[in-house]
């Protein structure tokens, strides 16, 4: 089994990823959904990384999956990862910024042609180019989720400050319906800067919410490519999980030594329970990767709930993370 931790695109929240977490669990993987404020304009690429580093610590076995633009992120990753999946993803050259991306590839004028050759007025559009092969449940996860983060400016004028990828497998997988980033650019964006071929599934830009389980299915194919020596300890597949669970994060991380996870206090409200399961926090040990002010800031998370989770914090010894 391997440990999948989901990085998200431009916004960074981790609820994009609520159904494709139970998925891997069902095929006996750990799953972590990173949360990054990226609305945050103190926070930049070197700092998205950071988050990324503290949500891997020093687990075995970590497939890093980095969707649109978090592949800015992934190669300034500094924990060791087993494998890199780029997920519809932005993919970088060393120093260059986001910013100058879409020029530098041709984004633009190839979504404005894949626009032209489908009929459709090439006006960028939310529904359109993005939210087009969502299902009710998946409408419902985001709407969960709260208003969209508008990303900062911060990180799309920093250059991606990365030498060259790093020395373990790295993927390309492409939602053959993606309508912001076409499939056919994807590939030759692939092969002109990786030299990689690119694998496609079914599915649009925000494919993790479309088709989770055919994600899943993939994710799990290139783990079994993993050598067994990079692999995370096996577990039993976890069953079919209700609706209250579909967004929870792998129990054991955050809990290093092999020591028993702390669980969450008791007597949180609905929302505060929701708001915690949709970006992946699970257990007590796992909220010392977070600050309380990013916390504060998941949609459903209230001061109560909050002042809940810091004392039971600190009856076990722990606290929030320190806010960089």
């Amino acid at each position: 089994m391997a440990t999948f931790v989901l990085v998200p695109g431009a916004g960074g929240q981790a609820a994009y990823w609520a159904l494709l977490v139970p998925e891997l669990r069902r095929r006996g993987h750990q799953a972590i959904a990173v949360d990054i404020a990226e609305n945050d304009p103190a926070l930049g690429l070197p700092e998205y990384a950071q988050i990324v580093d503290r949500a891997i610590g020093g687990q075995p076995g970590v497939v890093l999956v980095a969707q649109s633009l978090a592949g800015f992120t992934a190669p300034m990753v500094s924990r060791p990862v087993a494998m890199i999946v780029l997920l519809n993803a932005m993919i970088p050259e060393p120093g260059e910024t986001p910013g100058e991306w879409w020029d530098t590839t041709g984004s633009g004028k190839a979504r404005l042609a894949a626009d032209a050759a489908a009929g459709r007025d090439g006006e960028l559009d939310i529904e359109t180019h993005f939210l087009h092969d969502l299902p009710t449940e998946a409408r419902a996860v985001l709407a969960a989720a709260g208003p969209p983060r508008e990303p900062a400016d911060t990180p799309f004028r920093q250059p991606c400050a990365f030498r060259h990828w790093p020395d373990v497998p790295v993927k390309v997988l492409i939602g053959a319906g993606d309508r912001f980033f076409p499939a056919e650019f994807q590939h030759r964006l692939a092969k002109n800067r990786l030299g990689i071929d690119a694998d496609e599934i079914p599915g649009g830009h925000l494919v993790a919410l479309s088709n989770p389980a055919g994600l899943a299915d993939r994710l799990h194919a290139y783990a079994a490519e993993l050598p067994a020596a990079d692999r995370a300890p096996a577990r039993p597949a976890t069953p079919p999980a209700d609706a209250g669970a579909s967004a929870e994060s792998a129990a054991q991380h955050g809990s290093p030594g092999g020591r028993q996870p702390r669980t969450l206090p008791a007597g949180l409200a609905k929302p505060a329970q929701r708001a915690l399961a949709a970006a992946g926090y699970t257990t007590l040990d796992q909220l010392t990767q977070v600050s309380e002010q990013d916390l504060s800031r998941l949609h459903g998370m209230g001061p109560k709930a909050v002042r809940q989770l810091r004392d039971a914090l600190a009856a076990a010894g722990l606290g929030f993370a320190t806010k960089n």
